[in-house]
């Protein structure tokens, strides 16, 4: 018993791996799950959770779709831009001076 728990648990914990760019854990339900660096977020390659490089700037939050594009959840006042084939957030809020 013993030592089919500890393959069991030596396979699991090398199972999980998000990459060099977070930290990997998994839920209540043993799903796998990453925790990215600051301007890395999850993406599905090959069935597999990964942290990959995705920035939409300072005034939005990056994600993968289901198809591995990167989309970006832009902050009230700022808008998708492509600039130089990367999504960018940009816009701003204007201030009516009198």
């Amino acid at each position: 018993m013993f030592h089919t728990c500890f393959v069991y648990i030596l396979l699991l914990v090398t199972a999980c791996s998000c990459g060099d760019n977070g930290k990997c854990s998994f839920d209540e339900d043993g799903a796998q799950k990453c925790a990215c660096n600051d301007g890395f977020s999850v993406k599905d390659v090959e069935g597999k959770k990964i942290c990959e490089a995705c920035s939409c700037g300072d005034n939005g939050k990056c994600s993968f779709d289901e198809d591995g594009a990167q989309k970006c959840a832009c902050n009230d006042g700022f808008s998708v831009k492509d600039v130089e084939g990367k999504k960018i957030c940009e816009g701003g809020k204007f201030i009516r001076i009198l």
